[in-house]
């Protein structure tokens, strides 16, 4: 179990350094070319960064259930469906 814990903790630590250079790399490249970024956004299609999210949060939704339901040991497709 601790093996587990340390090993989540290492994961996420990782994380943090990736996209934490990566949104100070963005926000350094911005400040540095704020042109190239003014020209760029109007390129950008609401749809697909709508439909983006959605993904994402209906992506997030099913992990949420999927462990809360094997907590209750509810294992199963069908264990959502009918209850």
């Amino acid at each position: 179990m601790r093996a587990a814990s340390l090993g989540m903790w290492v994961f996420l630590a990782t994380e943090v350094m990736f996209f934490g250079t990566l949104f100070l790399c963005v926000a350094v490249y911005r400040t540095m070319y704020p042109e190239a970024f003014e020209k760029g956004s109007t390129r950008l299609n609401w749809m697909v960064g709508a439909i983006n999210t959605l993904v994402l949060l209906t992506s997030s939704l099913t992990m949420v259930l999927a462990v809360h339901y094997a907590k209750l040991g509810r294992n199963g497709w069908w264990s959502f469906i009918w209850g």
